[in-house]
């Protein structure tokens, strides 16, 4: 905004986005809807474009082991795969494993997504 010479107030006013919501998203406080961060970019002269792309998702509920599940899902070259046990399951979490990085350890499910989104992958996970 510094660029453009506008204030949150002005803006504020222009697009119809209350001023502490502005102020709370570019803080990092609060995420904002694709709607309301389109009206803010359309005020300031840009334009927002949304790409969404499914993730494939499979579950494996079926006999076998662990490590045979991994690897099989290894040679299949799945992305990720987020894995549920009795000790995850206990945290509220799931253990990640990334194909490139391997183990990531268990994580928050919220931030567990968060890595798939981040690395865009048009793929999927397994678990």
């Amino acid at each position: 905004m510094r660029e453009s010479g506008i204030t949150q107030s002005d803006l504020s006013r222009i697009s119809g986005v209350r001023q502490p919501s502005i102020s709370q998203f570019l803080s990092g406080r609060i995420e904002m809807s694709d709607d309301m961060l389109n009206r803010l970019l359309s005020c300031l002269g840009y334009r927002l474009e949304v790409v969404r792309r499914p993730v494939r998702v499979e579950l494996d509920r079926f006999g076998g082991t662990l490590g045979n599940k991994i690897r099989n899902a290894e040679m299949q070259k799945v992305p990720f795969m987020f894995i549920v046990g009795d000790k995850e399951q206990e945290a509220g979490a799931v253990a990640v494993r990334d194909r490139e990085k391997g183990d990531l350890g268990p994580q928050p499910l919220d931030e567990a997504i968060g890595v798939i989104k981040a690395q865009n992958v048009p793929g999927g996970a397994t678990g």
